[in-house]
């Protein structure tokens, strides 16, 4: 249903890097892990994703993960 929750994560970052340097600033990587529920399911995410200011007060990014619930099911 819409505005229901559908997962619930609570983890850490696991690395972060300054990819470059840009005119809006730096273009940041962070990678994460993290464990919870996602649609009642015991499940692991992890990703990483990269993101960047491309105005003021306008974040801009990007990322690749997947959620494993704990007897093997993969979600990208």
């Amino acid at each position: 249903m819409l505005g229901d929750i559908i997962g619930e994560f609570r983890g850490k970052i696991t690395g972060y890097r300054v990819i470059d340097i840009l005119a809006g600033g730096p273009k940041i990587e962070v990678s994460f892990k993290q464990t919870g529920k996602f649609l009642g399911v015991d499940a692991i995410d992890m990703a990483t994703y990269w993101s960047m200011m491309t105005a003021p007060e306008v974040l801009y990014g990007e990322g690749q993960g997947a959620v494993r619930s704990m007897s093997g099911e993969m979600a990208c």
